[in-house]
């Protein structure tokens, strides 16, 4: 077994026997990086109730901290069953960019958030600017 599913697998086993004492602040965050870890390891239907687990943690906190938006991004690659370390739409343009010009996307997803205007533009600047300073040779 690979190394980070064995460090995953402990750690969301942990989370799920979190104390009743543990705060929400802290609980929210551990219940998403579990459900994200799920997520990785292709367990979607756990994922998926991990993070409705952090939504409901959430709801007792006034301060979110980002949170919200964490899993409201989260639910799509989810429900998508997308195990990928970084899928495209939780990351910001400028890095969906770099990972489009770095390799030809492979998922059906991938290919359209590339061929989105925007990052479109972003991954022909990237390839001109890489074509006028080439990598030096190793």
């Amino acid at each position: 077994m690979q190394r980070l599913t064995r460090y995953q697998k402990v750690f969301v086993r942990e989370i799920q026997r979190l104390d009743a004492a543990v705060s929400a602040k802290d609980r929210v965050g551990l219940e998403a990086r579990a459900a994200n870890a799920m997520r990785q390891m292709g367990q979607f239907r756990v994922a998926e109730g991990l993070r409705q687990q952090a939504e409901q943690s959430l709801d007792g906190m006034t301060e979110k901290e980002g949170w919200n938006i964490y899993l409201s991004r989260l639910t799509a690659p989810i429900a998508r069953h997308d195990s990928s370390i970084e899928p495209l739409d939780m990351i910001p343009t400028m890095q969906v960019a770099f990972a489009c010009a770095r390799v030809e996307p492979a998922s059906t997803f991938d290919r359209t958030a590339c061929a989105e205007p925007e990052v479109a533009e972003k991954v022909r600047e990237l390839r001109r600017i890489r074509q006028k300073n080439p990598p030096a040779p190793r």
